[in-house]
């Protein structure tokens, strides 16, 4: 059903949330540099 949903309205509508999913701007991204960063500060201390 959620694939239904994500192709009818997108995978960014409010009606794919609705239905369970996790809209795409809602996704949590990490860039690489700021994973680097992390570890960085974890081996410092």
């Amino acid at each position: 059903m959620l694939i239904g949903v994500a192709f009818q309205y997108g995978k960014n509508s409010s009606e794919y949330q609705m239905a369970g999913g996790v809209r795409r701007q809602d996704r949590i991204h990490r860039s690489s540099v700021t994973r680097l960063k992390a570890e960085d500060g974890a081996n410092a201390s």
